[in-house]
């Protein structure tokens, strides 16, 4: 199993428990909550890694991760001083 369907997991199982607390569903909705969501979700990582897309997508979040974690963060750190 490749470790990008256990993040997508993840990430479905974070939003369907949100989803959870908001609509205060149970049994059947919360089912075809996970349902629906987990059929996105695969049409949407089938289709990025067909055409390259995942890639693209993890090199961008690492970047934009980085650059707030040493450039923005720093910034707002010393301002707070």
């Amino acid at each position: 199993m490749e470790i990008a369907l256990v993040f997508g997991g993840v990430v479905v199982s974070l939003l369907v428990n949100y989803l959870k607390k908001i609509f205060e569903s149970s049994g059947i909705s919360t089912i075809a909550i996970v349902v629906v969501i987990s059929l996105l979700g695969g049409v949407a990582y089938t289709l990025m890694t067909q055409y390259g897309l995942w890639e693209s997508f993890i090199g961008v979040l690492a970047s934009a991760g980085a650059f707030y974690a040493f450039v923005i963060k720093s910034l707002d750190d010393s301002k707070e001083k």
